[in-house]
């Protein structure tokens, strides 16, 4: 319904309330006005028939007019009446504001017809009428209301919660609900443009993730590249380290040997965080003897910073590689942040092989302790350090994936990291 048409209807129920009251108030004459014509005839069969009327003296009589009368002679005595407890005197009547017309007969006044006004009755019935004529106007205009309070609810309201709804729906992330189309509500041609932009930005959307994974999958291919040529260079050093005639030339090609771990490091964990955005980690865990966690801590220990292990015998569920990945990253992270021993306690708590590792650098703010384990997220005291802020967090992820934990912990003097790994 357009605005036109509403405003015609309301202009269209103003007339015709109008006209009604109109013919009302027009009709209200019948009520309160005599028929002058009707008086006359009375007036004159009074005249005619006087002598008669004169013989029957207080006679009651059925009127044949629209309206109640009494006769009275000229001495004011009763001849003839229609109502019973009507005025039966000039002043009675005068007082009654009744219509009082002379009977004449050969010119001589012999005596008044008296014609009641019944004013009583003819205000109730006005009264009425009006009541009446109000109660249909109101009953009009309740309609056309309640007839507008719909079509508001249905052409405005609804269509106005839709599209809130639908707002709420894609300022939520939920692009895949189309927004129903209805050119006869007022909102059509909006929710039309809103649909097309829900459209629009699902489409972006697409393209956007399509190129953030192509970014990724770039990254983890030259991230897998580049960790061919640092092996080859961690080869030939160690190669070279071995046939190093003297000191200093030892010291530079372990120098090497070092970066070249810590590029090995740094790039593994892009690549691995890259992977598992991409959903392509491939995690394959096995049962091992508890000896292998041994040889993996010594083998990430090249400073030779841990002191005597004593590992449990027992048998473990992990996956070789990513374990090593964890160990290392841990151990790397105590190097490059508290550059101190690392004491590395062992136990077994609720079907798990716990293993501690503690250094005496100080520790992290207790705030960060929940924040270091997210990805590209560092403590303060990394400030001035190289690093992505990834190795705490692929190494959680990879422990949860191997059915175990991974949690940090300020100590008396130092942070420490327990890993926990499944027994079989």
């Amino acid at each position: 319904m357009k605005k036109k048409t509403v405003v015609i209807a309301w202009i269209a129920f103003f007339l015709s309330g109008v006209c009604m009251l109109s013919a009302l108030f027009s009709n209200a004459d019948r009520f309160v006005s005599l028929d002058v014509t009707e008086v006359n005839v009375l007036v004159s069969e009074c005249r005619i028939h006087w002598n008669e009327m004169v013989n029957k003296e207080g006679a009651y009589r059925q009127s044949p007019y629209p309206f109640e009368y009494a006769v009275l002679d000229r001495e004011e005595r009763l001849m003839e009446y229609t109502r019973e407890h009507g005025a039966s005197t000039l002043v009675a009547a005068t007082a009654e504001r009744d219509t009082i017309r002379e009977v004449t007969v050969d010119g001589e006044r012999v005596g008044w017809v008296i014609i009641y006004n019944d004013m009583d009755r003819m205000q109730a019935d006005l009264r009425r009428s009006c009541i009446l004529g109000f109660a249909v106007c109101t009953g009009m205009v309740m309609c056309m209301v309640l007839g507008y309070m719909i079509w508001i609810d249905r052409k405005v309201i609804r269509p106005f919660d839709a599209m809130k709804e639908f707002a709420g729906a894609v300022a939520q992330g939920n692009l895949d609900l189309p927004l129903r189309m209805d050119r006869g509500n007022v909102f059509g041609a909006f929710t039309e443009s809103f649909d097309v932009m829900r459209e629009e930005l699902a489409l972006a959307r697409r393209r956007e993730d399509e190129a953030n994974r192509s970014k990724r999958e770039l990254v983890a291919q030259l991230s897998h590249d580049i960790k061919t040529p640092v092996a080859s260079i961690k080869a030939m050093s160690e190669l070279l380290l071995v046939k190093a005639e003297d000191a200093k030339q030892a010291e530079k090609l372990s120098a090497i040997v070092a970066k070249a771990d810590q590029i090995d490091t740094l790039v593994t964990n892009l690549f691995s965080a890259v992977m598992q955005e991409l959903d392509r980690m491939e995690i394959e865990v096995s049962e091992q003897d508890s000896i292998v966690v041994e040889r993996l801590i010594r083998q990430a220990d090249y400073m030779e910073r841990i002191g005597a292990l004593e590992i449990p015998e027992c048998l473990i569920v992990c996956d070789r590689l990513r374990l090593t990945q964890v160990i290392n990253n841990i151990i790397y992270n105590s190097y490059k942040y508290a550059d101190t021993d690392i004491r590395v306690d062992t136990g077994i708590e609720n079907g798990y092989l716990t293993l501690h590792f503690t250094d005496a650098g100080g520790g992290v703010a207790q705030e960060e302790l929940f924040v270091i384990t997210e990805p590209y997220q560092r403590g303060a005291n990394a400030s001035g350090k190289q690093g992505s802020g990834l190795g705490l967090y692929i190494s959680k992820s990879l422990m949860e994936k191997m059915q175990g934990r991974l949690v940090c912990r300020n100590v008396d003097g130092g942070l420490c990291v327990t890993i926990y790994i499944r027994l079989a």
